[in-house]
């Protein structure tokens, strides 16, 4: 369902028969399968362009993981526990049903493209992602070129032993199941005083654990947080640095947000001017955060990378001033698939094409728990390769 807005071409490309990165075929008349046209935490966004390093984060002293967990602070919302899916949960078996993931090596033709999809018993295939221009690369199993990765719709129950029998074939360079990942980190604080995070004054600070429960408060080591007032002093931000953020979206009309969320100048991904990113899984042009497990996930990391400081409101970003473009992969109960992630950052790449200066893109799912995925590990690869810092959620579990 697209809403208005919606792009009819450029990011709509994902939909498009004749990618030119991939190539064209030609029809069937029967059998035919439809085409679609460097990793660090998530503090690290947060405070890459103007904190120091030599941080610690452990409310107490030391550099617990589980104490870096709750320092995630929320937009203008009530003070409330820390919420998110425990990570120990998730198993690396955990993927999207009836869907598998195939790269191919360098010099495969389209026939041979299409001879695998046949042998997979594929029901439609589709590239992922809008079109980009070429990007070198530096892998020596797959194509020197990237070539996005062919999303295949299988037989569920049978997507183990199609990935196997893929794997098998001298044209496939990875084949793999298309691996669930879910937001790991809900922010909770509403105002700075409360950031002890940013500001450990020995305030009282609730223990949490990797059950995600939080504990009574005891009194806080001052001194142990992120330097963010030393920070301060010598820059708060630029909006000239635009910062990506794969999420569930976010509220771009919060009154702590507004003035720091991109706005697009009109064409960028086939979207109007004045829109504010991209919905993967609506495929439309209205990023507003709808996620109902966590009240509004995307919307509070958000608040910690680039909340308005210095306006007398809310809460004040690690960055005072800076432009966030929201990409939505994640649905409304904060889950998504490797499939949904690498569309996502795909929209970056041809953004930053385009012209937008996107430095950084953060992603607050987690993969702790989540087998390796070559696919994803090769779309990271092509964010580099455009001068675009990838930074992941390291998970709750401490």
């Amino acid at each position: 369902m697209r809403t208005a807005g919606a792009p009819s071409e450029g990011l709509s490309g994902m939909d498009c028969p004749n990618n030119p990165q991939q190539g064209s075929r030609p029809p069937r008349r029967t059998g035919s399968i439809r085409r679609k046209a460097g990793r660090v935490s998530l503090a690290t966004i947060a405070v890459a362009a103007i904190v120091p390093t030599g941080l610690s984060a452990n409310p107490r002293g030391g550099t617990s993981r589980a104490g870096a967990a709750s320092s995630s602070l929320a937009v203008g919302e009530p003070s409330r526990a820390l919420s998110a899916r425990p990570t120990s949960r998730q198993t690396p078996d955990a993927f999207r049903p009836g869907v598998v993931l195939v790269g191919f090596r360098a010099g495969v033709t389209g026939g041979q493209r299409y001879a695998v999809e046949h042998a997979a018993g594929a029901a439609s295939a589709s590239f992922l992602g809008p079109s980009i221009r070429p990007v070198p690369r530096r892998s020596t199993t797959s194509s020197r070129t990237f070539i996005s990765p062919l999303k295949l719709t299988v037989p569920s129950s049978q997507e183990l032993a199609i990935v196997n029998r893929l794997r098998q074939s001298p044209s496939v360079a990875y084949a793999e199941p298309d691996y669930l990942m879910h937001a790991s980190a809900t922010p909770n604080d509403p105002s700075f005083p409360l950031q002890w995070g940013s500001s450990n004054i020995g305030q009282p600070i609730a223990s949490q654990g990797a059950d995600e429960k939080v504990g009574a408060p005891a009194p806080g080591t001052p001194g142990a947080d992120d330097r963010a007032l030393a920070a301060w002093g010598v820059s708060t931000g630029s909006r000239s640095i635009v910062i990506g953020e794969a999420d569930t979206r976010i509220d771009y009309n919060h009154p702590d947000l507004a003035a720091n969320v991109w706005s697009n100048p009109g064409g960028i991904g086939g979207c109007a001017a004045g829109t504010h990113g991209y919905n993967i899984v609506a495929s439309s042009c209205n990023p507003m955060d709808d996620d109902t497990a966590y009240g509004g996930h995307g919307s509070h990391v958000a608040g910690i990378m680039g909340a308005v400081g210095n306006n007398g409101a809310g809460v004040a970003g690690m960055n005072w001033q800076t432009t966030i473009l929201p990409v939505k992969w994640l649905d409304s109960s904060a889950s998504g698939s490797t499939s949904g992630l690498i569309s996502a950052l795909q929209w970056f790449v041809a953004a930053k094409q385009a012209g937008v200066n996107i430095r950084v893109v953060n992603d607050s799912a987690t993969f702790f728990g989540t087998a390796y995925s070559q696919a994803l590990s090769e779309e990271i690869d092509v964010l580099g390769t455009n001068n675009i810092l990838f930074v992941t959620a390291a998970g709750n579990t401490g």
